[in-house]
């Protein structure tokens, strides 16, 4: 069966990874990274919300480059307007932008700007810097301790969040938890599909419940999260961290029809609607549905889903679990009889996650071809 560890750990900022359940860290002042792979842990449940801004009218999603990030006055809500005075809700920031010191320690910019907005109950800036392909590794190394003198979270002395999209970085700038700031998250997610840590509104006490029930990790939990998952569908099927929850879940109980279905619509919904809070959580999500697709023995779609998720997972530099993800495509081809196929991605899957050699030899995908003198090799 596809190899699929119950957890990971959360490593460095957001240090960890379930290569089953990936969920990033909720707490809206966090700022998660890339997850990567390790031992099992899962992070708190989220905690209830503040009162959420009203959300951003839906937008046709564009590309977030420099010159689209920024807010155009049209978009704001009535009451709202844009002002030409920085006004960051902590120093630090406004001297990044503007201190020459910075400048000439750090790499430039090849454009940098910002943008205040005056609500009705507070008023921030919102910082651009554009590097071009990449963030600059110094700019990475400086730039959080500078804003936050420690772990990248924010707190009502220091209430800024980071938001990296390719070679930019904005720096949101505002008082700690004001509606303006959330609104600003939220324009991020609805116009350009950023997965970004924000604030989950309706769907918190589903996702709080969900996964909680995920947490403990017993079948008898995972009914108990399905029978609340039934009962609460309409608040769920319209969320895609809800719905990963429910995938999650049936895949505990081995219902893979309702995994692959959960799975679906929680991909659907990032594509559309609502993103998913962070790209760890996407892998896991595309993982989730190609091992509920091989729960169904639809292997030619679990592969390619598969495949999907182990591209996915090279991009955000986690091997173990690329390696995880090569494994898993290698147990479908080896169903379909693509012998061959199966020993060279089962080659790919042990160089990147030589512990997937203690299952590979007691595996029962690889039936087929355990007697080749090519895989035994391999796990020796």
């Amino acid at each position: 069966m596809p190899h699929r560890p119950r957890a990971g750990s959360l490593r460095g900022p957001c240090d960890g990874m379930l290569a089953r359940v990936a969920l990033a860290v909720i707490a809206l002042g966090a700022a998660p990274r890339a997850l990567a792979q390790g031992d099992p842990k899962k992070p708190a449940a989220p905690p209830a919300p503040a009162p959420a801004a009203a959300p951003a009218p839906a937008l046709a999603r564009v590309a977030p480059t420099f010159d689209a990030l920024h807010v155009a006055a049209a978009e704001l809500p009535e009451g709202w307007s844009l002002s030409k005075e920085m006004r960051t809700a902590s120093p630090q920031p406004a001297t990044l932008l503007e201190d020459d010191l910075y400048s000439q320690i750090l790499p430039k910019a090849r454009h940098q700007d910002f943008q205040t907005i005056v609500g009705k109950s507070a008023t921030g800036s919102i910082l651009y810097f554009d590097w071009g392909d990449k963030i600059p590794d110094a700019v990475e190394e400086f730039v959080p301790p500078l804003l936050f003198g420690g772990k990248e979270k924010s707190t009502k002395q220091h209430p800024e969040r980071i938001e990296r999209i390719g070679g930019i970085m904005l720096i949101v700038s505002f008082p700690f938890e004001s509606e303006e700031g959330k609104w600003v998250i939220e324009r991020l997610r609805r116009r350009f599909g950023l997965r970004v840590v924000h604030d989950l509104g309706a769907a918190s006490k589903a996702v709080a419940t969900l996964h909680q029930q995920s947490e403990k990790e017993t079948k008898e939990a995972a009914q108990t999260g399905l029978a609340y998952a039934d009962e609460h569908a309409k608040e769920i099927a319209a969320s895609s961290f809800a719905s990963f929850l429910e995938g999650d879940l049936a895949t505990t109980v081995q219902d893979y029809a309702r995994a692959e279905k959960a799975y679906g619509r929680a991909l659907a919904l990032d594509a559309t609607s609502d993103p998913l809070i962070d790209d760890g959580l996407y892998w896991a999500t595309k993982d989730g549905h190609g091992t509920a697709l091989w729960g169904l023995k639809r292997w030619d779609d679990a592969a390619r889903e598969l495949t999907e998720a182990a591209k996915i997972a090279a991009g955000q530099r986690r091997p173990e679990d690329q390696g995880h993800c090569l494994y898993n495509v290698a147990c479908c081809l080896a169903r379909l009889g693509k012998a061959d196929e199966a020993i060279a991605t089962l080659k790919q899957s042990l160089a990147l996650a030589p512990k997937g050699k203690d299952e590979a030899v007691k595996d029962e995908d690889f039936a087929s071809i355990r007697a080749r003198p090519d895989f035994q090799a391999l796990v020796k």
